[in-house]
């Protein structure tokens, strides 16, 4: 807006010279020593003869050139502030409209607390043991991990049995609740004489709707058990392990 401001005054300023440039050529012509009209007025005034020199040639290169050295510093003025990739003192500078991902820098400072984390590849990633590794089930297998990305959910261990297909709950309370390091010992697996006993250790993320479904489920034989994993209630990562109770 400021632009176009500008543009008409320029234009009004040159608009308003020109008829002041026309009575001067006209007075200066009325009095030159070849117009007719010389004899009638009296001697050249004194002011002509000074200003505009001895010839009309000076007069009209005068009358054009003032005009474009005018409409010359206009454009110089105006033309960089009206092209869209120009700059300007007079206009704030505007963000570029572009993707996030593509603008905005990586950050070099810690991120504050209660802000997201960035997104994990995997929620649970199990450093030991290796899968297919054999242990004594009433001393327990000792796993550990570290954790990512949970999201106020919380990681549930169930083990399957090989044998009957049910998934046995392991504790009351989740093994593991925040994101970081995790070492949980699963104990008393499996039952007495069982001898290399295949068992795949399932932790789920739960959110509470899941706990919840999992808190409730009906017990079996004593025991919260089931062949189908709850609706909403997600696998995150299994282990199998060979079990052996002498």
């Amino acid at each position: 807006m400021t632009d176009v401001v500008a543009l008409i005054s320029a234009l009004a300023a040159l608009l308003t010279a020109i008829p002041p440039l026309i009575k001067l050529v006209r007075k200066q012509r009325a009095s030159s020593p070849g117009n007719p009209a010389a004899g009638r007025t009296g001697s050249t005034p004194t002011v002509n003869r000074h200003f505009f020199g001895e010839g009309q040639e000076l007069t009209r290169a005068t009358l054009v050139l003032f005009p474009i050295l005018l409409l010359g510093a206009a454009a110089l003025y105006l033309v960089p502030r009206l092209l869209p990739d120009g700059s300007t003192t007079d206009k704030p500078a505007h963000a570029a409209h572009s993707s996030p991902l593509a603008s905005t820098p990586a950050s070099t400072e810690p991120s504050p607390a209660g802000a997201t984390a960035p997104a994990c590849h995997d929620v649970l990633t199990i450093t030991s043991p290796q899968d297919g590794s054999a242990f004594n089930g009433t001393s327990g297998v000792p796993v550990t991990g570290s954790v990512c990305g949970l999201n106020g959910r919380r990681i549930w261990l169930y083990d399957l049995d090989s044998a009957d297909r049910y998934y046995y709950p392991t504790d009351d309370v989740p093994v593991a609740e925040v994101d970081g390091d995790m070492a949980y010992t699963d104990a008393e697996i499996g039952d007495p004489g069982d001898n290399h006993k295949k068992f795949t250790l399932t932790f789920i993320a739960a959110d509470d709707a899941c706990e919840n479904s999992l808190r409730t489920v009906p017990p079996v034989e004593g025991d919260r058990k089931f062949r189908t994993i709850p609706t909403g209630c997600v696998p995150v990562a299994t282990l199998d392990v060979l079990i052996s109770n002498p």
